[in-house]
């Protein structure tokens, strides 16, 4: 709603009669409103305002365009109509909103009142509950904590003395002993004291509210290839709105990204030279193409050395005059050390190099091993992924039941897979809606995703460090070696331009040692079978032992017992 007037509104038709216990409300942009009243109707045109006693109540709303205000009623409302009238706002009153409540037939009345007005302790609501932000609007009826302990009330002192109390914070709600939240707690969720004497107080079980998509401002953008317009409707100073969004398919990044003959001009492996059909490429919906070296698992490169001397020595052209504006704002390349096969996530582990310097990386191989069930619960899977196209890996497993679930609910996927996916757009509000959906319940661990840590997994410990390349004495052979022997038509001409374009990579080994790291059963079916044949051998040893001691014990009273009659018998005659 734009444009209106002092004395406009905004009329919510909810279809039949509902318990009405709140609202949410949102703007968009820096557009929204500051503070309104409500009206209320069952048939339309008998109008009553949201009494505060005896006069009509004005409530606060939003104070930004992007965080939505949830307000919940001191008193909830019986009625088919809500009528929102903006009583104040910024720029213009701009306005989502969002209707919190029930049904009459899935909410209780427990006290007969004779009114459409109920205080919170005469109704009971079935329908879950649920807050916004912090939850310092929540006003539900959950009185018990996380760990099912009763709460206590907050005008009381028993067992906890406090100084929460109703008249300290008036306007928190602290009725009865409903969970809440204060302004200036540190608290993100309702909390409350317990009754219990050794537990003071504890979080409350109140689910995050579903308050719809988040508005990404880009409502004036013309189509994907406005790219002036995604720049004019970023929110942020350094564009990080909108840096990630991607709408190239998997052919347009393979064909106008870094090709391999202009990105590596000097390629040597253990001081061999090593060729560009040594690089396999790939696609990455941030980075553009990358290209891994050693990257076929049936026939990995070794090397036997160990040092700076060694390992995979590269000189990278970065190009850095194809840059495009915003995409371009760190010059350089981005490296990732996996083990062969596996799929680079250049975004989640990658290393920065930048030009004009020659950085070295020196590397340690570490092993973790793991044991399966019954030990444990790790993955002895083989199987290549089929959408990133590389051996199982726990973050590829994460990211592959991600992409499956927006593939299936959502039709696109947010990144460049292996198999052709349309991508998600973000000036389609319906696939915008629901990539934001399926992605909050992957944050959330809402997403049901059977993945679990590989048996055998390989990693690398890494040191880097970088200094000044080339010297100015050297300038002149980097220019004559890589103007005769590359294939790139983009080539440095003099040292400025060598310090803003070529990156200097020296990958290697410190050491060829390695750690493992391994998973040990404390007791094997062996060695559990071997015990319990120690300890019965040790029981029915001590049997027979205990037997034999109780029979030669027996022998021996009847012994005496004859020896005393018999002595007995002599004394008599």
């Amino acid at each position: 709603m734009q444009g209106i007037t002092d004395n406009g509104w905004i009329l919510i038709d909810l279809g039949q009669q509902k318990l009405i216990t709140g609202i949410v409300t949102q703007g968009q942009n820096d557009s929204y409103i500051t503070s309104f009243t409500l009206y209320f109707s069952s048939r339309g045109f008998d109008w009553r305002p949201y009494m505060d006693g005896v006069r009509e109540l004005q409530f606060m709303g939003n104070v930004d365009g992007e965080t939505p205000n949830h307000v919940y009623l001191p008193r909830a409302v019986a009625a088919r109509y809500v009528r929102l009238h903006p009583k104040s706002w910024n720029k213009s009153p701009n306005l989502r909103l969002e209707i919190i409540g029930c049904k009459r037939d899935n909410c209780e009345i427990l006290s007969n009142v004779g009114a459409d007005s109920f205080y919170p302790p005469d109704i009971k609501c079935w329908e879950k509950e649920c807050i916004v932000g912090t939850g310092l609007n929540y006003r539900g009826f959950q009185n018990v904590t996380n760990s099912g302990r009763k709460c206590q009330k907050w005008d009381s002192h028993d067992p906890h003395v406090h100084c929460t109390t109703p008249s300290n914070f008036p306007n928190a709600g602290l009725v009865e002993n409903y969970c809440r939240n204060m302004p200036g707690s540190l608290a993100k969720v309702p909390w409350c004291f317990t009754e219990d004497p050794k537990r003071p107080r504890e979080f409350c079980p109140v689910d995050m509210c579903e308050v719809g998509c988040i508005d990404s401002g880009l409502a004036t953008v013309a189509n994907e290839n406005d790219w002036k317009g995604f720049i004019q409707n970023s929110q942020t100073d350094d564009f990080s709105d909108i840096t990630d969004i991607s709408t190239a398919s998997k052919h347009e990044v393979e064909d106008l990204g870094h090709q391999k003959k202009d990105l590596i001009l000097q390629c040597t492996f253990d001081k061999k030279k090593c060729s560009l059909d040594d690089f396999k490429v790939s696609q990455n919906s941030k980075y553009g193409n990358c290209f891994t070296f050693n990257h076929d698992q049936d026939n990995v490169l070794e090397t036997t050395k160990i040092g700076a001397g060694y390992g995979l020595k590269l000189t990278l052209n970065v190009e850095s005059n194809e840059y495009i504006g915003i995409f371009g704002q760190d010059p350089g390349v981005k490296i990732t050390v996996h083990t062969p096969g596996s799929t680079p996530l250049p975004e989640v582990n990658a290393l920065s190099a930048e030009p004009g310097k020659s950085t070295f990386i020196g590397l340690k191989r570490r092993v973790v091993n793991r044991q399966p069930h019954p030990y444990g619960n790790c993955s002895l899977s083989t199987e290549t992924s089929p959408l990133y196209g590389g051996i199982y890996t726990y973050e590829t497993c994460k990211r592959s039941c991600l992409q499956k679930a927006l593939i299936e609910e959502c039709g696109c996927s947010d990144e460049l897979l292996a198999i052709n996916t349309t991508i998600c757009s973000t000036l389609n509000e319906a696939q915008e809606c629901c990539r934001q959906k399926v992605r909050k319940e992957h944050e959330n661990n809402q997403l049901v995703c059977p993945c679990s840590q590989p048996c055998h997994e390989e990693s690398y410990d890494v040191w880097v460090s970088s200094s000044s390349w080339p010297s100015e004495a050297y300038t002149a052979y980097v220019l004559e070696k890589i103007h005769t022997r590359s294939r790139s038509k983009n080539l440095p001409t003099n040292q400025t331009s060598i310090q803003k374009n070529l990156v200097r990579l020296h990958l290697y080994y410190q050491d060829l040692n390695y750690q493992e790291i391994m998973d040990i059963p404390s007791f094997t079916k062996e060695g559990l079978f071997s015990s319990l044949g120690g300890l019965l051998g040790l029981y029915i040893g001590l049997s027979v032992i205990t037997v034999c001691e109780f029979c030669n014990l027996i022998v021996d009273m009847v012994k005496v017992f004859i020896k005393f009659r018999k002595a007995k018998d002599t004394s008599v005659e």
